[in-house]
């Protein structure tokens, strides 16, 4: 008779311990800001010391190159392509000044390439920098990990992210490491590491943290804790109020939510504070999900208009926005939208580009070619929602039931 007792109890405890795990892996997060949101002057506010010291010191190489790195910090909070290009001319400025040996404005260079997704220049200008000192390593390790998670390489990235992490165990280091670990499908791993970056909060850095609780966010969007994805975008946007990749991730929240307007409101300011096209790809979304197509379209067409025109420019355009624009618009372009992500993927292998391609093929019916891109996706190891679900569509169309209620339960169990 002890033998039966014995098991009861067994499952009992095995059942209790899957419940405490389920509550422990989302515990409601605190994201008050701890530190005063202003200590010392703003970041704008350095930019215009930074730009009046130019005007006395008009060729010293360390002024161009702060003043160019600040630059490229505000255009990375906004989108800004005028303020990329003032960053790139700035910092071309002070290597003409000081030629060798300027690793800060190199740096800059290097990451307006990342910029423009040209991350194998971008990691090999990285990979030169880093070699020089211990110190200087430090600075590129940011960059070298996104350009390597940017190519599909989040091994590499991952190593990187550990190295940093080691080294100087920062709110930015451990939010790099929990963006590297949910590439890899680690997303529990994820969520602590983010969490913990909440706890190591840089003292006045008010943007960096409004930006870690946005990409927090994001991440617990992506699981449907809303609760969790709500607080920390509203403490994000008390921070930073104006701050964009916040306004976005708060439209995608209030889409989940069925309230339309207010997702229309987040993504229109957002794109009057960047221009970005990825904001007009955000509300032809929200119109198909209200049912108005022809809205729908509008929005994908001026997108399409406006990161052709920054290609074109040899600006900050991206290919996959241009790509999604096109097949936004229906069926009768879908070569194109292939030929762009295929040519994406010669730069960069990574989840996105995979993804692009397989809705490219998708809408072109041409459904071998999207199921093997899509599955190129997934077998990043990143659990994305949104890819298990074209997959399932795919699978649909090909008349494999079975894999597509595989792929749908998949999705459902993440979102």
């Amino acid at each position: 008779m002890k033998k039966p007792l014995i098991l009861i109890v067994f499952a009992v405890v095995i059942v209790a311990a899957i419940v405490v795990k389920i509550k422990f892996i989302t515990p409601t997060i605190s994201a008050d800001y701890k530190l005063p949101s202003r200590v010392g002057p703003t970041s704008d506010q350095l930019l215009s010391n930074q730009l009046a010291e130019l005007e006395r010191n008009p060729n010293d190489p360390a002024t161009l190159a702060s003043a160019a790195e600040m630059y490229f910090s505000r255009a990375n909070r906004s989108s800004s392509v005028s303020d990329y290009q003032k960053a790139r001319e700035l910092a071309k400025l002070s290597l003409k000044v000081l030629p060798k040996d300027n690793y800060a404005a190199e740096l800059v260079l290097a990451k307006l390439l990342a910029e423009q997704h040209d991350f194998i220049e971008a990691i090999e200008a990285a990979e030169k920098i880093a070699a020089k000192s211990a110190k200087v390593r430090l600075q590129a390790l940011p960059l070298l990990i996104t350009s390597y998670l940017g190519v599909g390489n989040s091994k590499r990235a991952s190593e990187l992210a550990d190295e940093l992490v080691q080294t100087r165990p920062t709110s930015l280091a451990m939010s790099l490491r929990a963006l590297v670990l949910e590439e890899q499908g680690r997303d529990q791993e994820s969520f602590f590491e983010f969490k913990r970056a909440l706890e190591l909060e840089d003292i006045g850095d008010s943007e960096q943290s409004a930006w870690i609780r946005a990409v927090f966010a994001r991440h617990c969007l992506k699981h449907h804790d809303l609760k969790n994805a709500a607080i920390l975008l509203e403490n994000a946007l008390k921070i930073s109020p104006e701050l964009p990749l916040a306004l976005d991730i708060s439209g995608e929240l209030s889409l989940v939510n069925k309230n339309f307007d207010e997702a229309d409101r987040f993504f229109n300011q957002a794109f009057r504070a960047t221009r970005d096209s990825h904001l007009l790809i955000q509300l032809a979304n929200s119109k198909n999900l209200q049912n108005k197509p022809e809205a729908a379209k509008q929005y994908f067409s001026q997108a399409e208009s406006l990161v052709a025109a920054d290609i074109e420019k040899g600006s900050f355009g991206h290919r996959l926005d241009l790509a999604i624009a096109i097949i936004g618009q229906g069926s009768d372009r879908s070569q194109k939208a292939i030929d762009l992500a295929l040519e994406e993927l010669k730069r960069r292998q990574n989840s996105k580009a995979w993804y692009v391609l397989a809705r490219a093929y998708s809408s072109a019916k041409k459904w071998d070619q999207a199921l093997a891109a899509v599955l190129a996706a997934l077998r990043s190891g990143t659990r994305e929602p949104k890819y298990y679900a074209e997959a399932s569509a795919i699978y649909k169309e090909l008349g494999n039931q079975q894999r597509a209620e595989f792929y749908e339960r998949l999705a459902r169990e993440i979102n």
